[in-house]
């Protein structure tokens, strides 16, 4: 049962730097924080929690959730481990009812849901646990008078979950993000989380990624079987499913030739499917595709999604659409591919997989920004 009690100061947030008294000192109202930040997240954790764990009389290493409603009187409302949220989620998978889930099932997590209002004239605090990880969402601005709180507050515990679930997937500063797409690779949806966790342990210490080739043909089969699969059963995207599956055919037969050649053209043609069905009516180049697809108001969006479209988007322009010198044409891309300029030896096992797990992402990622703009699958 929930704890109500009366607080004795009332709470605005958190101090970002240190001050002696008389300086001026930024304070955050709201905001996330997990344990990949180490001290700093403990430090802030015990700065918020403390009175109320005090209230209900319980020690920080007892608490799996905890959820604290604050409103414009400065009464809170405390939740200890009762909270169990409802996720809804994109699958990778078709499941049924009663099915259990695995994270591994999951393409992103869209919102969560706590089973308890918080209205938009109260803070609140959200600590939660997804094994040894931990998060915390919080937003004290609406306890002061005047202030309603003005984001999807179900959006945003999705995005906190997402990140603590799989941190991997948001590890990566900017820096890195640069090295891996240079290396011509993405941590992909349809990657296994220890193929993920190399990929980015190899960038690190310097180790060729392409060593991990072996361990990604052998994931290869099923991701194409679910890109062909997950393409039929969408009648957005259905048109495009018989030539997946011809290419996943011709690489198991150890042809990349025509595997790439199918392929690599396919990609641009699920980008002017998107294009199409957002109603545009004006000729589209590849800049526009993109920005239509991936337009920079999603941003925010896409930067807390396990498909990270925020940096998808970059892999797709310097990589699948990478430009070529057209007196020395090099390289696997939608344009040398499409202009028929690629080099037979250049159609490597290893383009092929890009080509692959670019395809299968695209799937999930341009399926996501159709739920995004709330617009109805054709039927």
């Amino acid at each position: 049962m929930p704890k109500k009690i009366k607080l004795s100061l009332r709470t605005a947030g958190v101090c970002l730097s240190s001050a002696v008294m008389g300086e001026s000192v930024p304070i955050e109202t709201g905001g996330f924080h997990s344990s990949s930040e180490g001290e700093t997240f403990f430090r802030i954790l015990e700065s918020l929690t403390g009175e109320f764990l005090s209230a209900v009389a319980i020690s920080p290493s007892h608490v799996d959730n905890l959820l604290v409603i604050v409103n414009q009187a400065n009464e809170a409302t405390i939740y200890l481990n009762e909270i169990r949220p409802t996720l809804l989620v994109q699958s990778k998978v078709s499941t049924t009812a009663g099915q259990p889930v695995n994270k591994t099932d999951l393409a992103d997590i869209r919102e969560l849901d706590l089973g308890i209002e918080i209205p938009k004239d109260c803070g609140f605090l959200y600590i939660f646990s997804v094994g040894w990880r931990k998060g915390l969402l919080f937003d004290f601005s609406p306890t002061q008078p005047g202030v309603i709180r003005n984001f999807d507050l179900n959006r945003a515990l999705g995005a906190s979950f997402a990140f603590v679930l799989a941190s991997e997937r948001f590890a990566l500063n900017d820096v890195e993000w640069e090295q891996l797409i240079a290396k011509g690779w993405f941590p992909f949806i349809g990657l296994n989380d220890q193929t993920v966790h190399r990929m980015i342990d190899f960038l690190r210490t310097d180790i060729e990624i392409d060593k991990l080739l072996p361990e990604i043909v052998s994931q290869i089969e099923m991701i194409g079987r679910s890109a062909t699969d997950l393409a039929q059963k969408n009648p957005d995207f259905k048109a495009h499913s018989g030539f997946i599956q011809i290419a996943l055919e011709r690489f198991l037969e150890s042809d990349c030739i025509s595997a790439g050649s199918v392929l690599y053209p396919r990609i641009e043609g699920m980008l002017r499917t998107f294009y199409k069905l957002s109603s545009a009516t004006a000729k589209p180049g590849q800049a526009t595709l993109l920005s239509t697809a991936f337009p920079p108001e999603f941003a925010t969006r896409s930067a807390t999604s396990l498909l990270r479209n925020d940096r998808f988007v970059t892999y797709l322009e310097r990589v699948i659409f990478a430009g070529f010198d057209w007196d020395n044409p090099a390289g696997v891309s939608r344009h040398t591919v499409g202009h028929g300029v690629v080099n037979q030896n250049d159609l490597s096992e290893k383009s092929i997989l890009l080509a692959f797990l670019t395809v299968h992402h695209l799937l999930f990622a341009l399926m996501s920004r159709r739920i995004d703009v709330g617009a109805e699958a054709k039927p």
